[in-house]
């Protein structure tokens, strides 16, 4: 498969219509692979314009925010690209951990955004829920054995570990950031977006901004980063308003009745995607907040040209009720925890105001910050006086 078109690209060129992207955001399993197979066998298919005229298709991106899945449906995904007469790439665009790997790291053009993710790690059986003797569970056993070792062949080949360095590693589920994965041939590029120029005026006027032509885009629990990308793929964009995610988000993909749990599951890493979605867009980007919203809710705000705060909003500092649970080990937990705040950190140092011992007590004190204290430290633009909106 000829690579050299996504070489050349840019890196802004991979959040644009230049390509056909698609998501792979779910589970690893068999009906999750076969959408994958049926999307790039769409992809492949030629255009037919208005006109009649006969276009070649695009070249294909596949966009991967998912938590992995079925080991042996996982393996369906080696064979992905062979089925492609047209150039394929990935990106890890949010996560790309355990069985998702398998998609990410046998792609022929690897990337990852530079606040992605990969969590490489061993097998594990689940849904036992029949009594099996000592010799079926052997067999079991050396059965996913038998197919991790191809795993263990593939990650080799792929990637830069050497053996030892890889089977420590998969008794881990370490976070792997964006740096980490380019260091040892995970992925073959790190993708990072530069504000573009804007074509026109920021408006620093609510009234002005929301009496305009625009796209209101409103972040939520359930609208897919797909539904998104095709307002702010489109040419000729009109400026963008962008309603923050509010705090209150349910995971519906894990199956548990502990409602708390399937809160807790949903991390930063769900909306920092958005950063190199906003920082491409070429027109006018604003935020309004009008709800209690979280502090790293507001992160992928802070990219916006101007952020709108009604005077009732606080920010909630709640940082230090995470806790990463993608581990069964203490010290894996700690780690990873530990760099999601670094991400956090980094952020808010780059784009507000805030000292370094106000982000170091984000962690270890709760915090309730109310709008002119917002604004004092940048992280609003405007405050909305909610008697005069």
């Amino acid at each position: 498969m000829d690579i050299s078109i996504f070489k050349n690209m840019s890196d802004n060129d991979f959040f644009s219509n230049k390509l056909t992207h698609i998501y792979f955001n779910n589970e690893v399993n068999d009906d999750s692979v076969d959408k994958l197979i049926e999307d790039i066998n769409n992809a492949n298919k030629e255009i037919k314009t208005e006109s009649g005229a006969i276009k070649q298709p695009k070249p294909i991106l596949i966009h991967i925010s998912s938590n992995g899945g079925n080991v042996t449906d996982g393996m369906r995904l080696f064979s992905i690209f062979t089925m492609s007469k047209t150039p394929i790439a990935t990106i890890v665009d949010n996560y790309s951990c355990s069985a998702a790997t398998f998609l990410s790291v046998i792609s022929p053009y690897r990337l990852i955004t530079n606040y992605g993710y990969c969590i490489i790690h061993g097998y594990s059986v689940s849904g036992i829920t029949q009594r099996k003797k000592q010799t079926q569970l052997h067999n079991m056993i050396e059965i996913y054995d038998t197919y991790f070792n191809k795993i263990i062949e593939m990650y080799k080949e792929r990637t830069k570990f050497k053996h030892d360095e890889l089977i420590e590693l998969l008794q881990h589920d370490l976070l792997l950031d964006a740096k980490f994965c380019l260091k040892k041939g995970i992925v073959d590029r790190i993708i990072k977006i530069e504000k573009h120029k804007k074509t026109a005026e920021i408006k620093k006027n609510i009234y002005e901004v929301i009496n305009s032509p625009n796209n209101n885009i409103k972040i939520t629990c359930n609208n897919t980063i797909s539904h998104i990308d095709k307002i702010l793929f489109e040419d000729n964009l009109s400026p963008v308003i962008i309603h923050p995610r509010q705090d209150n988000c349910i995971d519906t993909s894990i199956n548990t009745d502990d409602t708390y749990e399937r809160k807790n599951s949903l991390t930063i890493f769900q909306t920092l995607n958005l950063i190199p979605r906003i920082l491409n867009i070429k027109q006018p980007t604003y935020a309004i907040i009008d709800g209690p919203i979280s502090i790293d809710d507001l992160l992928p705000m802070l990219y916006c040209d101007q952020i709108f705060m009604f005077d009732y909003v606080p920010i909630i500092c709640n940082i230090l009720y995470f806790h990463n649970k993608s581990s069964l080990l203490i010290d894996d937990n700690i780690k990873n925890t530990q760099l999601i705040f670094n991400i956090i950190s980094q952020i808010l140092k780059e784009k507000t105001k805030m000292t370094d011992e106000m982000i170091e007590n984000i962690k270890s004190k709760f915090r309730m910050i109310n709008s002119k204290e917002a604004l004092k430290l940048g992280l609003c633009n405007t405050i909305i006086p909610r008697n005069n909106y």
